[in-house]
């Protein structure tokens, strides 16, 4: 069978399951243009700052002034679990962290709820004999938890409000 020939049967399957394109435009709605009516909280802290922008980013990548029709307020907290590739001394020589990012999104015209969504991200980084390569390894398994959390809610965001009436 030619490339074509598999190409046009997987296209004519998607089609067959009902599969829709998250940002094709409908009659009645652009989900950019809703995307960009989301107006984000601000979060605490350096890495909050870093979940706003890379949200931000996701869901107004033009960065369209479009009114804000819905609030987003999020939350972010952090588990890290030490206990993991213990050696024979009793130290630790890889760590476990986990990212959740507790969201509502609600209309701003009658503060009626759209969504509470929690999303997750798992990661582990090594624990090495110098400090600051730990401390590192840290802060970078951190700020990439902390964007895919922000692009993943950004996605859920996106195909709620296309079904969105």
């Amino acid at each position: 069978m030619s490339f074509k020939t598999l190409l046009l049967l997987g296209l004519t399957a998607l089609s067959a399951c009902g599969f829709k394109p998250l940002y094709q435009n409908t009659e009645n709605k652009n989900i950019v243009s809703e995307t960009a009516a989301v107006q984000i909280s601000p979060v605490p802290d350096y890495i909050g700052r870093v979940f706003v922008q890379t949200l931000k980013n996701n869901l107004n990548p033009n960065n369209k002034e479009e009114d804000k029709k819905y609030q987003l307020d999020c939350s972010l907290s952090e588990k890290i679990n030490n206990d993991q590739g213990i050696l024979n001394d009793n130290t630790a020589t890889r760590a476990t962290m986990t990212i959740s990012a507790n969201c509502h999104l609600k209309q701003k015209s009658d503060g009626r709820s759209v969504f509470s969504k929690t999303v997750r991200a798992k990661s582990s980084y090594n624990i090495l004999i110098l400090p600051y390569s730990t401390v590192t390894s840290e802060e970078k398994t951190r700020q990439n938890l902390t964007k895919q959390v922000a692009q993943d809610m950004a996605l859920y965001i996106a195909a709620v409000l296309k079904n969105e009436d």
